[in-house]
């Protein structure tokens, strides 16, 4: 089996993009079981992880 310690390249590769409909769609999904197994299952492929809330703006 290969780790994420085991990775050459730090540089990310992807990123994911979640959109929820409110804040409380995120805090619910940020505090549940299925995102607490996430996080722990990413050490098997990431060699690092950040997270970022931002706010979508419409721009015109």
């Amino acid at each position: 089996m290969t780790s994420s310690t085991d990775a050459y390249d730090p540089v990310p590769d992807g990123f994911t993009l979640p959109e929820f409909a409110s804040e409380e769609d995120l805090t619910a999904a940020m505090t549940s079981p299925e995102m607490a197994a996430s996080g722990a299952d990413a050490a098997d492929f990431t060699r690092h992880f950040g997270l970022f809330t931002v706010e979508a703006r419409p721009v015109v």
